[in-house]
C-alpha cells in the first residue's frame, strides 16, 4: 500500500476500493429512502423470500466464506504467521458459510424440502434455519459485534496500528461504513444500543483527520454527516410508512453487511497474497490508493 503508516501526522489507512465501498453504502441508503417515499409498494417487495436482496446477501456471505478459508490455507503455508491465525480464518470462514446457508434457509424455498417438525415448533417462520428461533437475538448480537469490532478498529487506527494480533484491520473508510451501517431502521423512538457508541467514535475520526490533515477522510466524514442527516430525517419523519413490514430493513442491512464483509475479505486476501495478486480493475484500484 502507498499509505500503510498511521503514526502522528500521517493519513489513516485507506484505498480506492474501500472509499468506493463507503460511498456505495451511502448512495444505497439514500436511494432506498427515495424508493421508500416515492415507490413504497416496490420498496416492501424487496423483502420477498429468495428475492434479489436476500439472494445477493447469501451469495456475498458465501464468497466471503470462500475468501476467508482461502486466507486460512495461505496463512497455514506461511511459516512466519502464528499457527492460530489460520484456524481463526477457518473458523470465521465456516461461520460465514453457516450464515449464507441460514440466509436462504438452506435452500428450502428453492428445493421445497419440509422443515423438520421439531424445528417448525420453535421456529418463528417455520423455516429450516436456526436464526429465526430468536431473530431479534441474532440481529442484535450481529449489530453489537460489528459495532464493537468497528470501535476497536478505530482505537487501533488512532494508535497508528494497521494490524491486531497479526490480522489486517479494516481500512478507515470501511470501518466508517460499518459504523454507518446500523442507521437504516426506524428512528422515531430512542433506545440506546451499542451501535450508538459507534457514532461517538465517528467524531473521533473527524478530530483525528483534522489533526492529521487527512483530506480524504475529512471528505468521507462530511458525506457521513450529510447522509446520516438525510437518513435520520426520513426514518423519523415518515414513520407512517414503517409500520407495514419492519423485516425489510433488517434484510437490507444484512445484505449491505455482507457487501462490507466481502470487501474486507478482499482486503485480507490482498494482504495475504501481496499487491500483485489482483489483475485488471483491482490492481488499478490498488495503484490509486489514498
Amino acid at each position: 500500500m502507498n499509505q500503510t503508516q498511521t503514526s502522528h501526522g500521517s493519513v489513516l489507512p485507506k484505498s480506492l476500493g474501500t472509499e468506493i465501498t463507503f460511498y456505495i453504502l451511502c448512495v444505497s441508503y439514500l436511494l432506498l429512502d427515495y424508493i421508500l417515499i416515492n415507490h413504497t409498494e416496490f420498496f416492501f417487495k424487496l423483502d420477498g423470500e429468495d428475492g434479489v436482496v436476500e439472494l445477493a446477501g447469501a451469495f456475498l456471505l458465501l464468497l466471503t466464506s470462500v475468501m476467508l478459508i482461502w486466507c486460512g490455507f495461505k496463512s497455514k503455508k506461511n511459516i512466519q504467521t502464528p499457527r492460530y491465525q489460520s484456524w481463526v480464518f477457518f473458523f470465521v470462514g465456516l461461520v460465514f458459510f453457516w450464515a449464507a446457508g441460514e440466509e436462504i434457509s438452506w435452500g428450502q424455498h428453492m428445493f421445497g424440502h419440509v422443515t423438520p417438525e421439531w424445528l417448525a415448533k420453535i421456529n418463528g417462520q417455520q423455516e429450516t434455519n436456526l436464526h429465526n428461533i430468536n431473530k431479534k437475538f441474532f440481529d442484535r448480537w450481529q449489530e453489537r459485534i460489528v459495532a464493537i469490532v468497528a470501535m476497536f478498529t478505530a482505537c487501533w487506527h488512532f494508535k497508528g496500528k494497521r494490524e491486531l494480533w497479526g490480522f489486517t484491520l479494516p481500512e478507515a473508510p470501511l470501518a466508517l461504513a460499518f459504523l454507518f451501517l446500523p442507521l437504516f431502521r426506524r428512528l422515531d423512538t430512542l433506545h440506546l444500543e451499542v451501535w450508538h457508541m459507534g457514532l461517538l467514535v465517528f467524531w473521533v475520526y473527524v478530530a483525528n483527520a483534522f489533526k492529521r490533515k487527512d483530506r480524504k477522510i475529512l471528505q468521507i466524514c462530511g458525506v457521513f454527516i450529510v447522509a446520516s442527516a438525510v437518513v435520520y430525517y426520513v426514518h423519523s419523519s415518515f414513520t407512517h410508512l414503517f409500520g407495514r413490514n419492519n423485516n425489510v430493513y433488517h434484510e437490507i442491512r444484512e445484505t449491505l453487511f455482507s457487501v462490507l464483509c466481502f470487501v474486507y475479505s478482499l482486503q485480507l486476501w490482498v494482504a495475504a497474497r501481496g499487491p500483485m495478486v489482483l489483475p485488471g480493475v483491482m490492481s488499478w484500484m490498488r495503484r490509486h490508493e489514498g
